[in-house]
């Protein structure tokens, strides 16, 4: 598998900049991240306050990503992801007028403007992935990307808590600010080809942005075995969500030391599991569909009893690696379902598939996370026990993906095959 990716990045021009391009952006993201959610103390208010950053993020995805979907099918892809990145960088600046919890009504309208650009931004790259690739290279490319996302996690994460710790906040937003404009220029550089006429002018190209929110749900209502594949991101991150929110309680309130730097290396450890996951996996199980699909409902109750192994940690090494363990499940399984989503349904509708899929995943993550911040604050639950509830809570999504799999997953691999063939 490794040779595949080295393969990959060596002989894909196009490909390798965009993904260089995701390396820069994503790593200042967590810069920003940590550097914010370490700026407030997660007693009482405090956690309210960390829990609505995270909640308005992904409200702000689920609210603008039907209109990203339709701005991926309907106009040149690396075009629209220059736009998001230089507009992404001039919010990321704004962010130097934060600097107490007294700013956080300025904070929450940034969050929310950053993410909504965000989510124009990943519907375009990810819809661009398979016309920059050969199809046999695509689970590479789809590994590649979560892989980097994941180190990004691990390196942002860790480097970003030292610095807002030793040089301020206002540096890490300076620096997130100069990985968009970096990754304008690569994404430019990389010359994104242009839909194909016979993908993209076929009728289906929508005239609004909700029109085209529903040429998506209404391709899913007909292609019921590809609608199945939405489950499995937001079945995982409605954990997910919950975590984002204990990583920075667990940091302020159950574990000793500065809060900014154990933020970063209980960040650093998700990231550092979401990176090696997909590897392993395909070193086990291997890359066809019925591996993938292995995987995937293998991985949800895995993730689970990890995640209530976090929840009993007692020192911050072994909550690490509980994050670690937990969050390989989780990559494998993002990675697997988008190989699957993204070769059973067609390119042309594929930008609007996955703003569908985005609006779910940034509800689950928004769901697990008021779980979380409510448990808190309302239900006055110590941390440990609203991780705990966090991590049982993937019972259900972990019995429903088994039940999908076993109805739809010999058609889903038929359609792989199809589209193999004919490429």
């Amino acid at each position: 598998m490794l040779g595949n990716v080295v393969d990959l990045i060596r002989t894909e021009r196009a490909f390798r900049r965009v993904w260089f391009a995701q390396m820069v952006s994503e790593v200042g993201d967590w810069f920003q991240l940590v550097a914010i959610v370490s700026l407030f103390p997660t007693k009482e208010d405090g956690g309210l306050l960390v829990a609505g950053i995270i909640i308005t993020r992904y409200v702000a995805a689920a609210l603008v990503s039907p209109l990203g979907g339709v701005l991926a099918d309907r106009f040149p892809r690396g075009r629209v992801m220059i736009l998001a990145d230089l507009a992404r960088a001039l919010v990321a600046l704004c962010f130097l007028w934060v600097r107490s919890p007294a700013d956080a009504p300025l904070l929450l309208v940034l969050c929310f403007a950053i993410e909504g650009l965000s989510v124009v931004f990943e519907p375009a790259r990810g819809a661009a992935i398979p016309q920059l690739v050969p199809f046999d290279k695509l689970y590479a490319a789809n590994t590649l990307s979560g892989a980097t996302w994941s180190a990004m996690l691990a390196v942002g994460a860790m480097i970003g808590g030292m610095v807002s710790a030793v040089l301020g906040r206002p540096t890490a937003f300076v620096l997130n600010a100069a990985s968009f404009i970096i990754s304008a220029a690569l994404v430019a550089s990389a010359r994104v080809p242009p839909l194909p006429r016979e993908e993209g002018d076929d009728g289906e190209k929508a005239s609004s942005p909700r029109g085209g929110y529903r040429d998506g749900l209404r391709f899913l209502a007909k292609s019921p075995a590809q609608a199945s594949l939405l489950l499995y991101k937001p079945g995982i991150l409605l954990a997910s969500g919950g975590m984002y929110v204990l990583v920075s309680v667990f940091a302020d309130r159950v574990f000793s030391g500065d809060p900014a730097l154990v933020t970063g290396w209980l960040y650093g450890a998700r990231g550092a599991g979401a990176l090696v996951g997909p590897f392993i996996a395909a070193r086990v199980l291997g890359s066809a569909g019925g591996a993938l699909r292995r995987g995937l409902v293998l991985g949800m109750p895995f993730a689970m009893i990890l995640f209530v192994a976090f929840s009993a940690a007692p020192t911050v090494p072994l909550a690490a690696v509980a994050l670690l363990s937990a969050n390989m499940s989780t990559s494998t399984i993002w990675v697997s379902s988008a190989q699957l989503v993204q070769t059973t349904v067609p390119n042309r509708v594929l930008g609007r598939v996955l703003s569908v899929e985005l609006t779910l995943v940034t509800l689950a993550l928004a769901g697990g996370a008021a779980l979380a911040a409510g448990l808190l604050r309302y239900a006055h639950m110590p941390p440990r026990q609203v991780a705990l509830t966090v991590a049982l809570s993937l019972a259900v999504p972990s019995l429903l993906v088994y039940l999908a799999n076993a109805r739809y997953g010999a058609e889903l691999d038929e359609i792989s095959r199809s589209r193999s063939r004919s490429s």
